[in-house]
């Protein structure tokens, strides 16, 4: 974080909201204020619109009147910071500050005082024929960079057959974050997983799907609250909610089945995103290359994870490989079962 700066507003982040009390008296956020003096970043610069309405933009008055006392509060309540700006313009009682750098309160704590403030965070998403898919796919992985130490999105051209590739080499070019893995050939849903993961030089992985079915920034913005709690587990497993009665009873009938042959209570499994730590994961070589990569992953991590309710959307662009034949899907579920055999 050495070259990240934070530019935060003063009334209403750093402190309480109450128009009864004067500048003098604010009440401190105390939880924003102890995420600022616990952060390993020396650039923190308050800008701020205080006055700047009663005042009509005089900066010289402010600067006279109201910086002292904004500076006098800040020492009081020990707040850490490198400077503060007067003379941010006023938006109005209605208005909006619109920026693409911005991080909401919720957001801010999280990122920058959660549990995974400290780790980098790998997104790994494996493309086959998703061309329709690939800029909305993007689109949603970035808004998890205002949660997570984002340090590159994997992407995995699976053998598509389509343009999948160029959209993605494409995204490439305008993002440097971005890295493009090509598979020649399909390697089946786990091939592309265990590319992307072996790939990853980050703590943690956080994967999803590119058919747009789960929305992986609401996912965890939904449960920040929840995340917060600490325990000594760092990954999650989302569990789907919102599906059709023959999905979640197939997947009832599995999950029943599996839990007699492991002796042991099996979960939902196939949720996404799903969030983990590298280093726990064990050698990925030996995963399977099919359809039970997940399985194989919910084995691995033996219940050391939170579980969350995730909505399982309609899919975007492109239609599911297995989705509406029986005698895919009666593989599948075989598969399943073979794979809690071994």
């Amino acid at each position: 974080m050495s070259n990240t700066k934070i530019i935060i507003d003063l009334d209403n982040t750093i402190t309480r909201e109450n128009p009864d009390t004067s500048y003098e008296d604010k009440e401190p956020n105390k939880r924003i204020i102890n995420v600022l003096n616990n952060l390993e970043i020396e650039d923190i610069t308050i800008f701020t619109a205080r006055n700047m309405r009663s005042y009509k933009g005089d900066l010289e008055k402010i600067n006279a009147i109201t910086k002292p006392i904004a500076e006098s509060w800040l020492e009081k309540n020990s707040v850490k910071y490198s400077e503060i700006i007067m003379g941010k313009p006023w938006c109005g009682e209605e208005g909006f500050y619109i920026d693409d750098k911005n991080l909401s309160l919720d957001e801010f704590e999280f990122r920058f005082g959660g549990p995974y403030k400290n780790h980098s965070v790998d997104i790994i998403i494996p493309f086959y024929n998703e061309e329709g898919n690939v800029e909305k796919t993007h689109e949603n992985q970035s808004k998890l960079n205002n949660l997570f130490n984002i340090k590159t999105y994997i992407y995995v051209n699976n053998g598509s057959t389509d343009n999948t590739l160029a959209c993605l080499n494409n995204l490439a070019k305008e993002n440097k974050k971005i890295r493009v893995i090509n598979l020649k050939e399909n390697s089946g849903y786990g091939g592309g997983m265990k590319a992307g993961i072996k790939s990853s030089n980050a703590d943690m992985v956080i994967t999803n799907h590119a058919d747009g079915q789960f929305d992986g920034y609401s996912f965890f913005l939904t449960h920040l609250d929840s995340i917060l709690v600490k325990d000594n587990s760092f990954n999650i497993l989302p569990k789907r909610v919102n599906r059709n009665t023959f999905e979640r009873l197939n997947t009832r009938i599995l999950n029943i089945l599996i839990s007699i042959i492991k002796r042991k209570k099996i979960d939902d499994f196939n949720g996404q995103p799903k969030l983990f730590a590298k280093d726990q994961v064990g050698d990925i070589d030996r995963y399977p290359n099919d359809f039970t990569f997940d399985f194989e992953l919910y084995k691995k991590l033996d219940g050391n994870f939170k579980t969350f309710p995730i909505i399982q959307k309609e899919r975007g662009h492109g239609v599911s490989s297995w989705s509406g034949d029986f005698f895919k899907r009666l593989k599948i579920f075989i598969g399943y079962l073979k794979a809690a055999i071994k």
